[in-house]
């Protein structure tokens, strides 16, 4: 079923008749024929009528239906139920069918919002009565909420606002109809403010309709008001009585209904008061027309506004919508009733800053739209507001915070200079607040404050808008720097104070503001490339600004605190002026802000010429800038500066002042006729002077003070015309003059600061807005400098461990901020606090020792130390000073036992023997049984705990596991290098011995030695930037050591860590240029080394083992790493091992002629300790054996060559055969000068040697030297420098010791030695001039050995038997009757004959016969060659390497 609005017409007709029928007034049961029927009840009845003949709804107008109901709304006569049914009715019609688009709108609308704003009825009882009124609430709002409320007149909408604003404030109206009617006016605001810029042009007025023949010809019958005064019966009764408002109300943050009396408007006299005496007057309000209040100077046009409304007025504005005339008077009415006044109460001042409030927040930058309201909240609002600051009340401040923010969200754009001030006044509330006694009375208004204060901090890019409005404006004030200041002085207690909420809200303001700043640089606002440039140039031009202002306030604060000349020199030395001249001095004086404005006025009025031409530039500006007023170039002059108060220099300012007023106006052709002259204008102004001190100074009483009159009476001797005389009084009357200088209180509101800073917001530029995050990177450090110490100060007072966390947090905040800026001080500043915290350090980053580390039970410092960590983890690379107090806080973990082995351990460990499998089952069982977790890694004291102290060093012990200390030393490999220096560097501090022993703190820098050695490994890939520094910390350490035995354990440490970083790194080139200079300082600590020989022999092994490869590359560290070897061979403990890495070396890497010699060196080396173990020098003897077989290839001696070369055929050969065999002699010459006469002579050492087996290996290796085929490539002179050199010293030194027993074996292996290597090499011998000689010194050994013993007198006659018949084969020793036998044979026949007969002539008869001219038979010749001498004790056989170069040797010379 379709609606049909005709049928819902009728049914409300019908219900309202039926309710005046129940009042005994309407009832028909009374029949009065002589009085007219009553025109409600004919009008009903005739609409009724209307409506059954109506079939189209569209077509009715919309007047006509509603009039008589709209009848029963201003009719005095109906009861309240009966018009609260009517409104029922039409509020029921606006909502269901009554439109923009409904027939006569305009005024159907406009109707029924007169009749509701001004209804009346008879009272009954006071609940009915508020029932009626919160229906004309309904009503009120559904007009305005219509579609058709846009047609609405201004002033009915001014005055729906009033009568839902009356309703509120009446004393004695219920809590509830207050509430409504709140509500009501909420929305309405809401809604006018809303609709303003979406208003259409009206629709066409329809035409009108024809008049129903059933109706009355007048549609609107009002009653006069007369009746309804003088009747009791029509007077409305109080709905409530006695109703009191409490003084103190609750306030919730979240209520929107604030209560309030009605302050009415002047502006409303005017218009109301052209309406009284029209003809129709309208009913009078059902609420009283003031109460008790409103402020007398507004209760008439109340009185009027309720009263009456003029019927024309309403006709002729039917085709006029509101405009923004009637939102700037809806808007200044509420503007001054938030004014902090005795007239009016709290809940007035609450409901119209609450209404400021919604108009704000539906509005926003449209308000600048309406430039009125934008005057309006420019200055009576906003000033009114900054003094609501200062109140105590809750709610006000409270709501008053709100709206300065949402007008800072919207309309900062034209207020810079008043919200400078709104600032100002926060922060002192906040510094006021911050005494202990208003802390203690208003604590709430103080949290309101920084609550309010941290909506700003939280708003994107406000603290950066803040900075460069105001921080980089010359001015303004330091907004950002001093809110940071304060905000940080009021974030802890001072001294033992305790940490209330107050001091964390301070605090989560300074993070707030980070945090702002860490989202934006998380999340930046995208910037298109071609804005990139123009930022960058904007954020250096704010730079350049901030630096001026900073230049200036040095220069101002001379100017105050010094001299003038002070400030002068300064701004020149600043390049701020190129010289001080009047002019630049004017300037300066003009413009610069901060100016003691006293000294000013006292250098202008000086007696001398500078001054002189100063003040007349100094007026000339503000003549010039208001030359088209006069008096007002005269008050902003005055306004200037402070006028010194003696009267000669007030006749020296104004003197130029007038010269140049008049010559300004005669210039311009406006001089009035009084000013004649410049002293005519000088006697005005000094009179105007005059006036204003007369009007405003205090001291002067009221009846001593310029009337009008009496300021004429001055002026008229003077002949000054009445209007010049008239607008100096008002002008110096009106407004009592400001100087213009920095307040004395900043933050406190008077009215000459107010003028001041109206005038200000004329001067300074608009609010600009940051659109990007350019200036967080200037604005951070500002606030880091002080939000770490804040936070630090906080964390120490803390107690709680859920607090804790958040302030920590705060550490996680700055540090990740300060790292997306490379701000490095920051980070180390946070850094040192958070160390200082853990309790582990002091303040200086040195590890403390107290005697129970309170580290175990203490929650909060266990919780810091997981934070300190993470942060150090995670920005390592932006560490710099602060590695100090970090390493200080490991080193002292370590100390307690705390921290687990990171690392591998920097030691060569011993296998010890001794220690079986069953001792060590035992130690681990004791070990367990303790139940400790702490291992003192530098334990000074036996740790003894119990059950309770397990507990806490289990918790410490897991806490400091959660701190991943390993990965921070990990994180070394990709940290900057800059950071890296400083770590290495402050560990180099740490492990640098002190000059006095008992400051340095050995057990700290052993570890701290460990983590030098590992951060170096991890650094490999930039060792060529940190090995340098490295190499220079271990030369230090080792040179300044004084050999005190207290810092062995350190230089044992320094020895180790070197030698475990050559082994590692020895390939890198940085390494191994350093090798011979580390190996140098190594030798000089010898008798420390000596100490851990076996570890560095361990070391020493591996070094060689793993860089084998690299050795063979570069054979230039051989010689650095044989120093090694030699420091090491003399310790019975590293011999071995040393012996081990030499054979190694040798064995794999091969020799060249200097590694050769080098080896050789080494080699000798291990047989001058008589305390390393036999078998090394067996081993050294067995290498130098191999160094001799390898000589002839290192040397290229091409051997049968050699041996050509050798023989005495060789100067037959030709001249290419000559030149090669010189060469090849003087590799022999090397070979022989510098390794086996070197070999052999060791060898003949040995020989003596007191050991048995050391003397027995070392003959061997001197017989297989000797015989060996290396040696065939001697020359004579060589072999007899050989027997001379070695054999017969050898001979000599075992006959000295003949009486020893132990070498009656060594001599006779030495006797058979010198029978086989003369005979090996007989032919070679046999060329040497000094033959005979040689034969002779033979015999002569050979003799005195006979008589040594009874064994070498039984083996010297077979040698020398051997030795005659091998000479007698090979043709050397002959029978003289032998046909070849020559003088030397015959005498060398001769010569051993006699010998021989001497001492063994038995064997001349065995000898003789065998002796034949002729060669013996090949068989008698193999027979003598196997003659053998007596088996050694002892034999070392050693495999040696074959040489193809090595002849064989002929089987003739076979011994």
């Amino acid at each position: 079923m379709n609606f049909d609005p005709i049928h819902t017409i009728q049914g409300e007709i019908y219900g309202l008749l039926s309710h005046l029928k129940l009042n005994t007034r309407w009832s028909s049961n009374q029949y009065h024929p002589i009085i007219p029927a009553n025109t409600i009840l004919i009008g009903l009845k005739n609409l009724s009528n209307q409506l059954h003949k109506e079939t189209d709804f569209k077509t009715l107008d919309t007047v006509s239906y509603l009039d008589p109901f709209l009848l029963v709304i201003r009719s005095q006569e109906t009861s309240g139920p009966i018009t609260g049914t009517a409104l029922t009715s039409v509020n029921k019609f606006l909502n269901l069918f009554i439109n923009a688009d409904s027939n006569n709108i305009q005024s159907a609308i406009k109707s029924i919002a007169e009749s509701a704003a001004h209804c009346k009825f008879e009272a009954t009882d006071s609940r009915s009565d508020e029932v009626v009124l919160m229906k004309i609430l309904q009503v009120l709002l559904s007009c305005v909420k219509n579609p058709a409320g846009i047609y609405l007149s201004d002033d009915l909408v001014y005055e729906i606002v009033q009568t839902c604003y009356l309703m509120i404030d009446q004393s004695r109206s219920s809590e509830l109809l207050k509430k409504t009617a709140e509500v009501t006016i909420q929305e309405i605001v809401t809604i006018i403010f809303q609709r303003y810029n979406s208003i259409p042009r009206p629709p066409p007025t329809p035409p009108p309709c024809p008049p129903p023949s059933i109706m009355i010809s007048t549609p609107i019958i009002r009653e006069g008001d007369e009746t309804t005064t003088t009747s009791a019966a029509v007077t409305m009764v109080d709905p409530i009585t006695s109703l009191i408002l409490e003084d103190q109300q609750q306030f919730s943050p979240n209520a929107d209904l604030f209560f309030s009396n009605l302050p009415q408007k002047k502006d409303d006299d005017n218009n109301n008061n052209n309406h009284k005496n029209t003809s129709h007057s309208q009913p009078s309000s059902p609420i009283p027309s003031h109460s008790q209040n409103v402020p007398s100077n507004s209760s008439s046009s109340n009185s009027s506004n309720s009263s009456s409304v003029n019927q024309s007025r309403i006709i002729n504005d039917y085709d006029k919508c509101y405009d923004e005339s009637v939102l700037i008077r809806i808007f200044k009415f509420f503007s001054s009733n938030v004014r902090p006044s005795t007239h009016d109460s709290e809940m007035t001042r609450l409901l119209c800053l609450n209404l400021i409030n919604i108009i704000i927040q539906n509005r926003g930058e449209l308000l600048e739209d309406i430039p009125d309201i934008m005057d309006i909240v420019k200055d009576d609002l906003f000033k009114s507001l900054l003094l609501n600051l200062q109140s105590k009340s809750i709610p006000i401040f409270s709501l008053t915070m709100r709206i300065f923010f949402n007008l800072f969200v919207s309309l900062r754009k034209t207020l810079k200079a008043q919200f400078e001030e709104f600032f100002n006044v926060l922060l002192r509330t906040i510094i006021d607040k911050s005494s202990q006694e208003y802390v203690r009375n208003m604590t709430e208004l103080y949290e309101l404050a920084l609550e309010g204060l941290r909506d700003f901090c939280k708003l994107p890019l406000a603290m950066a808008d803040l900075f460069i409005n105001y921080d980089c404006e010359l001015y303004c004030t330091n907004i950002f720097e001093t809110l940071c200041k304060i905000l940080y002085k009021n974030s802890f207690p001072l001294g033992s104070g305790n940490l209330t909420s107050l001091h964390i809200l301070s605090l989560e303001n300074l993070l707030a503001i980070i945090q702002s700043i860490d989202d934006r640089t998380r999340y930046p606002k995208y910037i298109p490339h071609s804005q990139v440039a123009t930022i960058n140039s904007l954020t250096l031009q704010y730079n350049q600004k901030r630096e001026f202002k900073r230049l200036m306030g040095i220069a101002a604060d001379h100017f105050n605190a010094r001299s003038p000349k002070d400030a002068f020199d300064y701004l020149i030395d600043n390049k701020i002026y190129q010289e001080m001249n009047p002019s630049s001095i004017s300037k300066f004086l003009i413009e610069t802000p901060k100016l003691n404005k006293h000294k000013v006025g006292e250098y202008l009025a000086k007696r001398n010429p500078l001054n002189s031409q100063v003040l007349a530039i100094y007026v000339g500006h503000f003549v010039k800038v208001h030359s088209d007023n006069y008096i007002l170039a005269y008050r902003n002059f005055l306004e200037s500066f402070w006028i010194p108060g003696e009267a000669g220099v007030v006749d020296r300012i104004f003197e130029p002042l007038s010269e140049q007023i008049f010559s300004t106006l005669t210039a311009k052709g406006e001089l009035p006729a009084s000013f004649t002259n410049p002293d005519k204008i000088f006697v005005y102004l000094y009179s105007g002077l005059m006036l204003h001190t007369s009007s405003f100074n205090p001291k002067v009483t009221a009846k001593d003070r310029f009337t009008y009159q009496s300021f004429k009476q001055l002026l008229v001797p003077s002949d000054i015309s009445e209007d010049l005389i008239k607008a100096m009084y008002e002008e110096m009357t009106a407004n009592e003059l400001c100087v213009d200088e920095e307040p004395a209180n900043p933050g406190v509101v008077s009215y000459s600061t107010w003028k001041n800073i109206m005038k200000k917001s004329k001067k300074v530029e608009y609010f600009e807005t940051v659109t990007s995050n350019e200036y967080d990177k200037d604005i951070f450090p500002i606030i880091l400098n002080v939000a770490i110490p804040a936070i630090s100060n906080v964390f120490e007072k803390i107690d709680n461990d859920a607090l804790s966390q958040r302030i920590l947090d705060g550490f996680h905040l700055c540090a990740q901020v300060s790292a997306n800026y490379n701000i490095n001080e920051s980070i180390d500043t946070l850094m040192n606090s958070l160390c200082s915290n853990t309790t582990l350090i002091d303040k200086e980053g040195t590890a403390v020792d107290p005697q129970q580390p309170s580290f175990y039970d203490d929650n909060k410092a266990q919780l810091v130390t997981i934070t300190t960590f993470e942060i150090a983890i995670k920005y390592a690379g932006h560490l710099r000073e602060s590695w100090k107090s970090v390493i200080g806080v490991v080193c002292k973990l370590n100390k307690l036992g705390l921290l687990p082995n990171i690392f591998e351990e920097i030691d060569f460990p011993i296998e010890s023997k001794k220690q079986d499998k069953t001792q060590t089952d035992k130690q681990q069982t004791s070990t367990q049984k303790q139940n400790s977790l702490l291992k003192w890694f530098v334990s000074e004291s036996e740790f003894v705990g119990d059950n309770e102290t397990n507990k806490y060093e289990q918790k410490a012990k897991t806490c400091v596991d959660n701190c991943n200390i390993k990965d921070l030393f990990l994180e070394t490999r990709t940290i900057p290098l800059q950071s890296l220096e400083h770590l290495l560097q402050d560990l180099y501090l740490l492990t640098t011995p002190k000059n006095n022993i008992f400051t340095f703190n050995q057990k700290q820098a052993l570890f701290c030695f460990d983590l030098i050695t590992h951060i170096i490994l991890f650094n490999r890939e930039r060792l060529h930037l940190i090995w340098g520094q490295f190499y220079k910390h271990i030369e230090n350490i080792i040179i300044t050591w004084d050999q005190s035995p207290k810092l062995s354990a350190f230089i044992e440490k320094t020895v180790l860590s070197t030698m475990y970083l050559l082994i590692r790194l020895l390939d890198a080139k940085e390494v191994s240029a350093t090798l011979e200079p580390l190996v140098s300082l190594i030798v000089k600590v010898k008798t420390v080394v000596d100490s851990v020989a076996e570890k560095m022999s361990i070391g020493l092994v591996q070094l060689v083992q793993q860089n084998l490869s690299y050795l063979t590359s570069d054979q230039t560290i051989w010689e650095p790493i044989n120093a090694i070897i030699v420091l090491l061979s003399g310790n019975p403990k590293s011999s071995a091992r040393a012996c081990e890495a030499l054979a190694t070396t040798i064995g794999a890497v091969g020799l060249t002629p200097k590694t050769c010699k080098d080896c050789l060196e080494t080699i000798q080396c291990f047989f001058t300790s008589d305390t390393i173990p036999h078998t090394v020098t067996s081993k050294a003897m067995e290498l130098m054996f191999v160094v001799f077989e390898a000589v002839n290839g290192v040397l290229q001696i091409d051997i049968p060559m050699a041996v050509a070369a050798a023989s005495s055929s060789a100067s037959a050969a030709s001249v290419t055969d000559r030149i090669k065999f010189r060469s090849i002699d003087r590799r022999v010459t090397d070979a022989w000068e510098q390794y086996w006469s070197c070999i052999l002579e060791s060898l003949r050492k040995l020989c003596l040697h007191k050991t048995p087996n050391i003397r027995n290996n070392a003959m061997t290796y001197l017989q297989k030297c000797m015989l060996s085929p290396n040696l065939s490539v001697l020359s004579a002179q060589k072999w007899m420098t050989c027997f001379v050199d070695v054999v017969f010293p050898l001979l000599t030194d075992l006959k000295v010791n003949a009486n020893v027993p132990n070498y009656e074996d060594m001599r006779v292996r030495a006797a058979a030695l010198l029978s086989k290597v003369f005979l090996q090499h007989l032919t070679t011998i046999n060329t040497l001039d000094t033959f005979l000689a040689l034969w002779t010194e033979i015999l002569v050994f050979y003799r005195q050995y006979m008589g040594l013993s009874e064994l070498l007198s039984e083996s010297v006659p077979e040698s020398l038997k051997n030795m005659l018949l091998v000479m007698n084969n090979s043709r050397v020793f002959k029978d003289p009757s032998d046909a070849d036998s020559n003088d030397k044979s015959r005498a060398l026949w001769e010569l051993t004959w006699k010998n021989i007969n001497e001492f063994c002539p038995k064997i001349k008869d065995d000898v003789l016969p065998r002796v034949s001219p002729q060669p013996l038979p090949q068989q008698q010749q193999v027979e003598n060659n196997n003659i053998q001498s007596p088996p050694s004790s002892t034999t070392t056989t050693i495999t040696q390497q074959s040489d193809p170069t090595v002849a064989p040797v002929p089987s003739s010379l076979n011994v």
